[in-house]
């Protein structure tokens, strides 16, 4: 995962370098850009990909038998905000996460008391969040910039799953679904660069992360995004 975060920053780094040059030919070099207002409202729109890593949640049971399972808890994931900048350095803002779906199934064999039985499980979460976070910012000269997230988030989810369980001897067959809703607060931390296209506009890559060290218990893991942006800046 280390070696893909590594390669997305730096094509994406490449990308938004390309891509300023290419929206604004006739723009004097990125040395002589002027910096932005530094205090206002903002809106901005991030995408990307994801991973709930929700996997440690789907290890099969194995009842003295084989288990075989598989999961997916990775695709794409986003982001929307608002926010105000309060001077050059810091700023506030609220916003919302979703990621895709994780999904897992898995199949257990149990032999007890001359039973043969096959249990299938399947289980799919849904993830989602609402966060308030604060925001330090470092403006360069030449348009780029950096900046630090960090607060707390709401985290959502949704979990539906079924379960079935053949006898192998009568054919006899017993389901069950549950669906369960959750959400607890957790700490939430965000890092990136910043490149100002013009006064109103500027484009992002950022790497965001809600860690779980107080939800593990609740059965709520990390939930990581890496994402490209667009702002809005309201002069």
């Amino acid at each position: 995962m280390i070696k893909k975060m590594i390669g997305f920053f730096l094509a994406s780094s490449v990308f938004l370098y390309f891509n300023a040059h290419a929206a604004n030919p006739n723009v004097p070099d990125p040395v002589t850009v002027k910096p932005v207002k530094n205090s206002g409202f903002y809106v901005s729109g991030q995408l990307g990909w994801g991973w709930t890593n929700t996997g440690e949640l789907f290890d099969g049971f194995i009842y003295g038998g084989k288990s075989k399972h598989s999961v997916h808890d990775d695709g794409l994931a986003g982001r929307l905000a608002a926010g105000y900048n309060f001077n050059k350095y810091l700023g506030l803002e609220i916003g919302t996460s979703k990621w895709s779906d994780a999904t897992s199934k898995w199949t257990d064999s149990d032999s007890s008391m001359d039973t043969i039985y096959t249990t299938v499980n399947e289980r799919k979460i849904k993830t989602a969040a609402i966060d308030l976070l604060g925001k330090l910012n470092y403006r360069f000269d030449n348009g780029f910039g950096l900046f630090l997230k960090g607060g707390v988030a709401d985290v959502f989810t949704h979990r539906n799953e079924s379960y079935r369980r053949y006898d192998n001897k009568t054919s006899d067959v017993y389901r069950d679904k549950n669906n369960s809703f959750d959400n607890i607060w957790l700490p939430e931390v965000s890092v990136g660069v910043s490149y100002q296209l013009n006064k109103r506009w500027a484009v992002d890559m950022a790497y965001t992360k809600i860690y779980s060290s107080i939800g593990a218990a609740f059965g709520m893991p990390d939930n990581d995004m890496a994402t490209l942006g667009l702002t809005y800046n309201f002069l």
